[in-house]
């Protein structure tokens, strides 16, 4: 590859693309155009890298903040697709939170997943409107984005778990070298890297290209360990 590899701690971050597809992103993105526009798939990915103590010069991950847009508005209410919902192991009776200015938050039977969060004045889509609803006395402390980063990082750690039987930390924080170009994001690993949980679960093969990230990813394993 002619351009310049850069080392990446998070390597195994864009191994969580097709768990994306799986959970139903396009779907998400095209019921919430406003937040597409906003990059919403890179902040989830960012969120997740973030979160495990990825530094923010880390290349990979500034890639990605590049690509992402304004940080979202708030209120940014959303709806989580039912693949999402049900890959996150929600299950009924759904609760629901209304708090004192209208705004109402959907959790699932555990109330720990947010699965959806509705403006005030705005009527509960199905399932959600067969729920309990409890009224709660003051506004809730998490805002929009914060709920919707919880339930992305909840779907993805227990999707993770069940394909792979690894934690989060364990499958994105590997070490590889990063080719980043306009239209490419290329991860080069070491070939002794090559992990069979993963390759079992069908993650490390090509992506190819990717519409909500508008880029092609691709993995190598180089099996001249001075070139990963």
């Amino acid at each position: 590859m002619r351009d310049e590899a850069l080392p990446t701690a998070a390597g195994g971050l864009l191994f969580l693309v097709p768990m994306m597809n799986a959970l139903g992103i396009e779907e998400f993105l095209a019921g919430h155009p406003a937040l597409a526009e906003l990059g919403a798939p890179e902040r989830f990915l960012c969120h997740v890298a973030e979160r495990l103590g990825v530094p923010t010069a880390d290349p990979l991950l500034r890639v990605l903040q590049a690509a992402a847009g304004e940080p979202f508005p708030d209120p940014s209410p959303f709806v989580l697709p039912t693949r999402f919902q049900k890959a996150a192991g929600a299950q009924p009776p759904f609760h629901i939170v209304r708090d004192s200015r209208g705004r109402c938050v959907a959790f699932d039977a555990r109330r720990r997943v947010p699965l959806a969060v509705l403006s005030p004045g705005v009527a509960l889509p199905p399932p959600f409107n067969a729920g309990s609803v409890t009224e709660a006395a003051h506004p809730l402390s998490w805002d929009d984005a914060t709920l919707l980063r919880r339930a992305a990082w909840l779907a993805l750690s227990r999707v993770t778990r069940l394909l792979t039987g690894m934690r989060l930390k364990e499958l994105v924080l590997r070490p590889g070298r990063l080719v980043a170009t306009r239209t490419h994001l290329d991860i080069v690993f070491a070939a002794s890297q090559v992990d069979l949980r993963i390759r079992r679960a069908g993650l490390d093969i090509n992506p190819g290209w990717v519409p909500w990230l508008a880029r092609v990813i691709q993995y190598h394993y180089a099996y001249d360990e001075a070139e990963a």
